[in-house]
């Protein structure tokens, strides 16, 4: 571990050290780096803190994350895992999804991010939005997404049309990086535009079911599925 910064004050009979002014802590076995104005690292319990401009990247798996609040923490759970914090403000970023929330938490045991408090995802041409949102990671990339209490996604199609799912708890699968499946749950209803095998749009065709389901491919739906009751409408675009 490397530490870093324009002062240091360390108290080696206790074990932490405090920065001010340009924090760089750098974890070269956990693959990760802390930075900061002023940061806080206790080497007996592992414990990192970094504020003022603070942001990390854990880089341990395929993909990089980047990660950015006005706390961050570094929690040691045991000599493997670590659970990371971020409190405010909350923006982070990986190649295959990115988002915003109020704080968020990273368990590297049970692979997981935890968004909270009007948090906001984003995958390719999708945006997702819940009272709470749970990411599982399967290694580097993610496996599915979990959206709890409200949720709302959001497909834009072009500049003017966008499909759009609605409903109390939603689903997504992803394989590669892509949203291949999605299952909406409890007062499921949704707004899509379906099309002609030129590419061209039908109509407006707007739904409410209890239960309801969709697979993509190639970035498009291809299948929508919706039970046990369908209340629908068709409206013919101008």
């Amino acid at each position: 571990r490397i530490l870093i910064g324009d002062s240091i004050s360390y108290h080696k009979a206790e074990g932490y050290g405090e920065v001010f002014g340009n924090m760089f802590l750098h974890d070269t076995i956990r693959k990760v780096i802390l930075r900061g104005n002023y940061g806080y690292y206790n080497e007996h319990t592992e414990y990192a803190m970094a504020t003022d401009s603070a942001y990390s990247i854990e880089y341990s798996q395929g993909d990089s994350l980047f990660l950015h609040g006005d706390k961050l923490e570094m929690i040691k759970i045991d000599s493997t895992y670590r659970e990371m914090k971020a409190y405010y403000g909350v923006r982070f970023y990986r190649s295959d999804i990115q988002g915003v929330c109020d704080s968020m938490q990273y368990n590297t045991k049970e692979n997981v991010l935890y968004m909270y408090t009007a948090p906001v995802l984003w995958n390719e041409n999708y945006q997702l939005i819940g009272d709470t949102i749970e990411v599982f990671m399967n290694d580097s990339t993610v496996d599915w997404i979990h959206m709890k209490q409200y949720c709302f996604a959001i497909e834009q199609k072009d500049s003017i049309h966008y499909n759009q799912l609605k409903g109390r708890d939603l689903k997504a699968y992803l394989v590669d990086g892509d949203m291949r499946y999605i299952i909406v749950e409890g007062n499921a209803q949704s707004i899509f535009y379906p099309e002609e095998e030129d590419g061209s749009m039908i109509g407006m065709n707007q739904t409410e079911s209890s239960y309801l389901s969709t697979n993509l491919k190639n970035k498009k739906m291809e299948k929508l599925k919706l039970w046990p009751k369908v209340n629908a409408r068709m409206t013919p675009l101008p």
